[in-house]
């Protein structure tokens, strides 16, 4: 046995015993291997994953594609424009558009071009539903894929696709409007959309969405002034667009419209100052858009 001294923190010597064979053990210079049996197969080891955001799935929020499609034939001409009216529910933070999808019933002549856009309205609060008071087409508001592609020659369900951040607000009316444009050596060609004659919405439309019972029209010549929209049908023969309008409800991420409103307190704005409010987001690690 032999004594060996040791520092302890820098003040006092100690002596150590250490057997003879401890100390005739030569110094390796090798790095200590890492023995990896003890880390068990990869399935066993934690996994870190990257959290992403996702797209919610579109899902049908209004559609009158399970009624009854109408014998009532109207058509859309190079120089006349078709439109229906529908109205959005009570989401409070509105709604993404995702596609909308009509009936082409029958087309005379070579379609070359279809436009589908989305208009404002005349009335865009109103909830009526009689031909004579109904909101028409009123504003452009944007545009859906414009198809000119050669299926759009084949009659039956035809769907445009909303570009990406299309919204509606709640509990407001907006119209899609349609224009074509056709090619032949037909004197009237045209092409006629699927219509129904039945006021209701088919069963798993959301709630508060509804489809104007009357489509609208108007004589559209490109580079000129547009005569004035008409609405279509009447109260006891109805003429109403097949549609299916899908999107998804957008989500409200914080609100204080529950507590009560101030009066005397309230911020005011001039043109002297500006008026801010901060808000703190939440701890979800996929990035919101």
């Amino acid at each position: 046995m032999r004594r060996v001294l040791c520092l302890i923190g820098g003040l006092a010597l100690c002596a150590v015993l250490l057997p003879a064979w401890a100390l005739a053990q030569p110094r390796s210079t090798e790095p200590a291997l890492l023995d990896h049996s003890t880390l068990g197969t990869p399935a066993d080891l934690p996994v870190t994953r990257t959290a992403t955001s996702t797209t919610p799935e579109s899902v049908v929020l209004v559609s009158n594609f399970g009624q009854t499609e109408s014998t009532t034939r109207v058509a859309l001409t190079a120089t006349r424009q078709q439109g229906q009216v529908f109205r959005t529910g009570s989401n409070p933070a509105g709604y993404s558009l995702s596609s909308i999808k009509v009936d082409f019933e029958a087309i005379t002549g070579t379609l070359t071009e279809v436009t589908a856009a989305v208009f404002t309205t005349d009335r865009p609060d109103s909830t009526s539903q009689t031909v004579t008071t109904a909101a028409l087409p009123k504003d452009h508001l944007f545009d859906l894929t414009t198809r000119t592609d050669a299926d759009i020659n084949t009659t039956g369900e035809q769907t445009f696709t909303a570009p990406a951040g299309s919204t509606l607000k709640p509990d407001t009316n907006y119209a899609v409007v349609f224009t074509v444009k056709l090619t032949g050596t037909e004197a009237d060609k045209q092409l006629r959309f699927g219509l129904t004659a039945q006021k209701a919405e088919d069963a798993d439309s959301a709630s508060g969405w509804f489809i104007v019972d009357s489509y609208a029209f108007r004589i559209h010549v490109p580079g000129s002034t547009s005569a004035a929209w008409i609405g279509g049908g009447s109260d006891d023969e109805p003429i109403i667009m097949r549609l299916e309008i899908k999107g998804t409800p957008l989500p409200t991420l914080i609100s204080n419209y529950g507590q009560t409103a101030a009066s005397d307190d309230a911020a005011r704005l001039d043109s002297s100052f500006n008026v801010g409010q901060f808000f703190t987001t939440g701890t979800n690690s996929a990035v919101l858009t």
